[in-house]
């Protein structure tokens, strides 16, 4: 992934995800995809590919948490909304219980 405001800050998909800040880069940046990434990002990933997750990420931002039917047709494939937002939430869950055990 490459930051749209930032020069040349590259990053992977697992910073991405958990809002890595690298300076001057910040979250909120908007970003380029800059190539497919066909394997999973998570280990447990209801068989999302990379690309797949990155998708669902823009959606959410271009169309608001919580518009699945939006984001599942952002996605242009065969997961309808509602496996969008069990996925999403999944995900989101995993990352709350890793983040309280580091605490």
């Amino acid at each position: 992934m490459e930051c749209a405001k930032c020069e040349d800050i590259h990053l992977c998909l697992e910073c991405l995800s958990n809002g890595k800040e690298i300076p001057p880069h910040k979250k909120e940046h908007k970003y380029y995809i800059i190539e497919y990434i066909e394997k999973r990002i998570f280990k447990y990933s209801d068989e999302w590919s990379g690309h797949e997750e990155m998708q669902l990420l823009e959606a959410i931002e271009l169309y608001g948490l919580g518009n699945w039917t939006k984001i599942s047709q952002h996605l242009g494939n065969s997961k309808n909304g509602q496996e969008c937002e069990i996925h999403y939430i999944k995900k989101k869950r995993k990352k709350k219980k890793k983040k309280k055990r580091k605490d």
